[in-house]
């Protein structure tokens, strides 16, 4: 029996740039359907590969999607190939790839996945099940979608395209951040000097300042001289404010002025510092759900932090998200108590 709480495939499929962070094309999107406690659908875990990856090497795209899926309950999968070139008319493109991405899951889990073909994400654009022609169906608009909405009252924005995404995370040029980072180098010694001797009172300060430039960026300024981005980027020294801001992620009004400030610094941060931002937005972003960031973020500096890295893994393996950010945020939570109750006595 049909359940009327099911999404339709035209209302999944415009919903999911919004999840993703970006309008994939070229691409292999893969999207897990859950259950949810009240009998509704949820959308899961989403993946997206490059198209030309899945197109050599169907069973190894296979096997990937099955690690990272594999500790999540899922109900179905939806495979969705993305691609407006040309192809035989006569068939969909991709066939046997498709064929043997299926078989692969199949032996390997016995998982089943239905896959559908779709030139792009558009409104009025047609897909097509790969299961028979008959199967098919017209594209809402992702930009008017439910979830583009939720995503634009939270602060975000879908973006054309991934390299679109991803330009928000590239660093400065060197010549425009050696101002700061001499400013910098000064400020983390007395941090990290304030970290080891255990100084909350300090530390605490330090992690208010924080706390009032997100406040700030909420309503859109962001911070500007060189000594106040030095004196905010330097706190990053410190373990315990680090861990501490990852609690914004609770906070659903202040979780994206969080990243919107949290880019601006690691922009324009020395590498050290640097790469102790991009762990905290990776952070912020898996708590999220978002693991479009949190994957960019992770990746932003390299070597990335400890961090960064189990964010990764965490990623890569399949790792059950509520679990993880549930570990996530105890963390962050004990990290501002102990700061907040320690300076308080």
């Amino acid at each position: 029996m049909h359940n009327p709480n099911q999404p339709t495939n035209e209302h999944l499929f415009a919903a999911l740039p919004a999840f993703i962070g970006y309008y994939p094309s070229e691409a292999l999107v893969l999207v897990a359907v859950t259950a949810a406690d009240d009998d509704k659908y949820l959308i899961g875990n989403v993946m997206v590969q490059d198209l030309t990856t899945m197109a050599a090497e169907p069973t190894s795209s296979a096997h990937a999607f099955l690690q990272a899926f594999g500790n999540e309950p899922i109900l179905k999968v939806i495979g969705i190939i993305v691609t407006d070139r040309p192809h035989d008319l006569a068939d969909l493109p991709l066939r046997l790839q498709v064929n043997d991405f299926t078989s692969a899951c199949r032996t390997a889990s016995r998982q089943s996945i239905e896959f559908a073909y779709l030139p792009r994400f558009s409104a009025g654009a047609t897909w097509i099940g790969y299961c028979h022609a008959e199967c098919r169906g017209t594209l809402s608009d992702p930009a008017t979608s439910a979830s583009a909405l939720s995503l634009a009252l939270e602060g975000y924005q879908i973006h054309e395209n991934r390299d679109a995404l991803a330009a928000l995370f590239a660093r400065a040029p060197e010549s425009e951040r050696a101002g700061i980072e001499r400013l910098v180098a000064a400020a983390a010694t007395a941090v990290r000097a304030e970290d080891r001797a255990g100084d909350v009172i300090a530390l605490r300060t330090r992690l208010g300042r924080l706390d009032s430039a997100i406040s700030n960026a909420r309503e859109g300024a962001l911070p500007h001289s060189d000594e106040h981005l030095a004196d905010l980027i330097s706190a990053f020294a410190s373990y315990h404010i680090s861990m501490a801001l990852i609690t914004v992620a609770d906070q659903t009004n202040y979780a994206a002025p969080a990243g919107n400030l949290l880019l601006h610094l690691l922009r324009l941060a020395p590498t050290a510092e640097g790469r102790q931002i991009a762990a905290v937005l990776a952070a912020v972003s898996y708590v999220r759900g978002d693991g479009t960031w949190a994957r960019l973020a992770a990746e932003a500096i390299n070597p990335p932090a400890n961090l960064s890295s189990l964010i990764m893994e965490g990623l890569h393996a399949g790792a059950p998200h509520a679990e993880t950010a549930s570990v996530l945020l105890d963390h962050a939570h004990n990290a501002r108590r102990t700061l907040m109750n320690s300076a308080q006595t």
